[in-house]
């Protein structure tokens, strides 16, 4: 883990036999942005748009990768996930800004923090999304105005954008990634059946 790299030990192999596959996954996939790690979201957004494109489009280009390596159109089963200190706060964070759930319904004791700990915790995530509210407030297909330009953006990006991460941003990538490919097998489904 410290060299940047973890291994996956898969369940099958990529051709579907069972003699167990393994696909190595580069922790730094989310691009720039994981080296320099996500910005302070007490403090405003996580990430900047360009930040955010790049950690999912990382994401979404390692899952290409993967399939081609493995000689398929597509990965036939995807296991996400993430480690690191401070993430569940970004979750919680996130949860709260997609759903308006009340900070103490979406923040818990993540790895066994004591009741200090807890406070602090729901303290940062009140003050993330108190930092971001501007930006929040654009709602669905509200404005992102961090250019000037005030590019529309769904809410849901907004959010991650603000209060997410490059960990939690490399995720949706992966997630927005297989869900393409699934609506693609859908399409070419459809073709075959002559709809």
């Amino acid at each position: 883990f410290q060299e940047g790299r973890v291994e996956v030990k898969g369940l099958s192999s990529p051709s579907g036999g069972r003699n167990g596959g393994a696909f190595e996954v580069r922790t730094s996939a989310a691009g720039k942005a994981a080296e320099r790690g996500s910005a302070d979201f007490t403090a405003g957004a996580a990430l900047t748009r360009d930040e955010l494109r790049r950690a999912m489009d990382a994401r979404r280009g390692a899952l290409r990768r993967a399939a081609d390596r493995a000689g398929a159109a597509r990965l036939s089963a995807v296991a996400l996930g993430e480690m690191g200190l401070g993430n569940t706060t970004a979750a919680a964070a996130l949860a709260a800004s997609l759903t308006g759930a009340e900070v103490e319904d979406v923040c818990g004791r993540g790895t066994g923090v004591g009741d200090a700990g807890l406070e602090t915790k729901r303290a940062a995530v009140r003050d993330a999304l108190a930092a971001n509210a501007a930006l929040l407030e654009g709602g669905e297909g509200g404005r992102d105005d961090e250019d000037g330009g005030g590019a529309q953006m769904p809410f849901a990006l907004l959010a991650l954008r603000a209060v997410g991460g490059c960990e939690l941003a490399a995720i949706a990538g992966a997630v927005l990634e297989c869900a393409a490919a699934d609506d693609e097998d859908d399409a070419q489904e459809g073709r075959a059946a002559g709809g």
